[in-house]
């Protein structure tokens, strides 16, 4: 089997082609941000999926050729997730380009959710597979969610049991980097700075009750340090500590209601090394077991469409 997979999201316009599991082709191009700004309104950014789609479906389809991959079905993301009433006008740039294709060729056409995507993606490198129960965290520039997920036939059995209720930890890293004047996303230069830090004298205290995370104040008080002019490589840290703080907590809550006991980190802040690093440490002493894919593949992209499209024919 072999699957063209896509996906249009907030920030990246991502075309994947996969064989029997084997990544073909992993197109990706970020959208254009202002300095400065902390994202683009849904109009902008489906404009540039329009402009971005054309060139690399054509590159995708060469490398099809190419390689002699016959292309049975096309997934893409059509939902950020897969549930009633979640919708993004971006994500209708993907689906029809996606329709088109489908249908001229007579391939088969494969619904498939953003955040599925995501865990498909990093999922089979962490060992897990079709069949499998595991809790799954989703960090993201959108999204901070705990979940616990069945991956089944046709789609994935998600009931989120933890989530923050305010803004995102991608969202607090890019507001805390755009005072520090940090390029949108700021995460990977967040990441650089923090390894620059050698005190410990600024902290955040993060915000976790039961089920619930907060970064609002967090965050703010990450920028009111950077107006007082506190170090920015220790600012830098005390951001990604209290991210790996809050998650931590967040999941042994989840891991102690449901007994699940393996954790699958995806999104694009699980690609930080720091985080990643503080939540191994915090959850092995607690005997929960965390996984990750590849740092590539925890950002947005559309390899996890892909795979799913192979599997949800």
């Amino acid at each position: 089997m072999a699957a063209l997979g896509i996906d249009t999201s907030c920030y990246t316009t991502s075309v994947a082609l996969s064989q029997d599991g084997e990544v073909a082709a992993d197109l990706r191009k970020k959208l254009e941000v202002e300095d400065g700004g902390l994202g683009l309104r849904q109009s902008q950014a489906l404009y540039m999926h329009i402009r971005n789609l054309p060139d690399m479906m054509e590159e995708a389809f060469t490398v099809a050729r190419r390689d002699g991959i016959k292309v049975d079905s096309v997934a893409v993301s059509a939902w950020p997730r897969r549930v009633e009433g979640s919708y993004m006008p971006v994500f209708n740039a993907g689906r029809s380009v996606a329709s088109v294709v489908a249908s001229s060729l007579g391939l088969n056409l494969v619904e498939v959710s953003h955040q599925e995507g995501h865990i498909a993606a990093c999922a089979p490198e962490a060992g897990l597979s079709p069949g499998d129960t595991f809790l799954a965290v989703h960090m993201s520039g959108g999204t901070t969610e705990v979940m616990e997920v069945l991956w089944g036939e046709g789609e994935m059995g998600i009931d989120v049991v933890a989530a923050t209720t305010d803004i995102s930890a991608g969202q607090m890293i890019d507001r805390v980097g755009a005072a520090l004047k940090l390029p949108f996303p700021a995460g990977p230069a967040l990441e650089v700075l923090a390894l620059r830090g050698e005190g410990t004298s600024f902290r955040i205290p993060s915000s976790v009750q039961g089920g619930r995370m907060s970064f609002s104040g967090p965050c703010e008080a990450a920028i009111r340090g950077v107006r007082a002019g506190e170090d920015p490589s220790c600012v830098a840290r005390a951001v990604l500590d209290c991210i790996t703080k809050s998650v931590s907590s967040a999941v042994i809550g989840a891991s102690e209601g449901t007994g699940i006991r393996t954790v699958l980190m995806v999104g694009g802040v699980a690609s930080n090394e720091r985080i990643r690093q503080g939540l191994i440490k915090k959850l092995d002493a607690q005997g929960i077991e965390v996984l990750f894919g590849m740092a590539g593949l925890s950002s947005d992209n559309a390899v996890g469409v892909s795979y799913l499209g192979e599997l949800w024919v």
